[in-house]
C-alpha cells in the first residue's frame, strides 16, 4: 500500500513540475510578445520619419537636422499622439548615412529606437541597408 502511495506522490510531483515549467515558458513568451508590441509604434514612427525625411530631401536637396522634437512642420510630423514614443531626432552620420532616433516615454522611457539609412542621392533606399536597433538606457 505504501509503494502505491509513493508512486502517486511521485506522479503528482512530476505533474506539478511539468506544469510549472510550462507556465514559466508561456509567461516568458507572453512578456516578449507584449514588449515587441509595445515597441511597434516606435518602429512605425521611425519608418514614417525616414519616408518624410527622404521626401524632404527630394524637394529641398538637403536633410533636416532635428533635435528632440515632437512636432516638425517641415517634414510634416506630429508624434505627440504616439503612445510610447513621442520625441524624435534626425542627424547625419558618417559614410553617407542618416540616423533617426525616437525616444520612449511613459513606461518605455528607458528605451530608444535608432534607424540608420543610406543618404545616397542617386539611388533609392534599399530595404536591406536599413538598420534598426532598440537601445535600453541605463537607469540612474
Amino acid at each position: 500500500m505504501a509503494g502505491k502511495q509513493n508512486g502517486n506522490i511521485k506522479l503528482i510531483l512530476f505533474f506539478i513540475i511539468i506544469t510549472a515549467v510550462f507556465a514559466l515558458v508561456i509567461s516568458f513568451i507572453y512578456r516578449k510578445f507584449i514588449f515587441d508590441e509595445t515597441l511597434m509604434p516606435g518602429r512605425i514612427l521611425c519608418n514614417q520619419i525616414m519616408n518624410a525625411h527622404i521626401t524632404y530631401y527630394n524637394e529641398h536637396g538637403k536633410y533636416l537636422v532635428i533635435d528632440k522634437q515632437s512636432v516638425n512642420r517641415d517634414l510634416p510630423l506630429d508624434a505627440r499622439n504616439n503612445l510610447y514614443f513621442s520625441v524624435f531626432s534626425t542627424y547625419p552620420l558618417q559614410k553617407n548615412k542618416q540616423g533617426i532616433s525616437v525616444f520612449g516615454s511613459d513606461k518605455m522611457q528607458d528605451y530608444e529606437i535608432r534607424l540608420v539609412f543610406d543618404a545616397i542621392k542617386d539611388k533609392p533606399q534599399s530595404l536591406k541597408n536599413l538598420k534598426m536597433e532598440v537601445v535600453r538606457k541605463k537607469s540612474s
